[in-house]
């Protein structure tokens, strides 16, 4: 069964659930597509067929300069949600080999 929008519209509720079942403190979020992973940053729009989101990518991204918000800018990819081909909570904020923190935060 395909994924459809309305799961991208819930994922905060979904998150809740998983740090309540798995208190964590942070979780990445995987974005399996096309045989690649993808760790979300950031949904940006989550449309009728297609959803957009900027992804963690340490070769694709910019530092930007400091006090303008966001440290990083990040790479963004849209996807029909029919290509999808799964989507996991992954305990731990950051990747082997990696220098960035990542993840998701519980939050209010």
């Amino acid at each position: 069964m395909p994924f459809r929008k309305t799961y991208f519209e819930k994922l905060n509720d979904l998150l809740r659930v998983y740090f309540k079942a798995v208190p964590c403190g942070a979780v990445s979020v995987t974005v399996k597509a096309y045989g690649k992973e993808f760790h979300l940053n950031k949904v940006l729009e989550v449309g009728q067929e297609l959803i957009t989101f900027a992804y963690y990518d340490e070769e694709k991204s910019t530092k930007l300069a400091e006090g303008k918000g966001e440290a990083m800018a990040w790479p963004a990819l849209t996807l029909p949600y029919e290509v999808i081909e799964s989507v996991e909570f992954d305990p731990g904020i950051t990747r082997k080999g990696w220098k960035t923190s990542m993840g998701f935060k519980v939050t209010g």
